[in-house]
């Protein structure tokens, strides 16, 4: 089975299971808000249902809501909203994703 793999894309290029659009393999980071670190920087308690993108670190939908409409300096002038994991720029609509987890049928 290649898990969406396709040869002519590479490795990183993988189709998404449910909505079937091509895109790049980003692993999930779990159990970084939980840490010394995490719980300094986490908004609040919660399942962790949301990613940051590009990066994959996971946490909650209150701490990836607050840390993606919160711009952070860069340089001397520009802002821009960031990971509060590992620091990588967020990209995309909302700077996070919403997880869906399935279970077994």
């Amino acid at each position: 089975h290649g898990w969406g793999c396709r040869r002519e894309r590479g490795p990183q290029e993988r189709e998404c299971p449910l909505c079937r659009l091509v895109g790049p393999y980003v692993p999930l980071w779990l159990g970084q808000e939980a840490g010394p670190r995490g719980a300094a920087l986490s908004r609040a308690r919660g399942p962790r249902s949301h990613a940051f993108a590009p990066c994959g670190h996971v946490c909650s939908e209150k701490t990836a809501r607050y840390w993606a409409q919160t711009p952070l300096p860069h340089g001397t002038h520009a802002f821009h909203a960031a990971c509060p994991f590992c620091g990588a720029w967020l990209t995309g609509e909302h700077g996070c994703v919403r997880l869906i987890f399935q279970g077994p049928l």
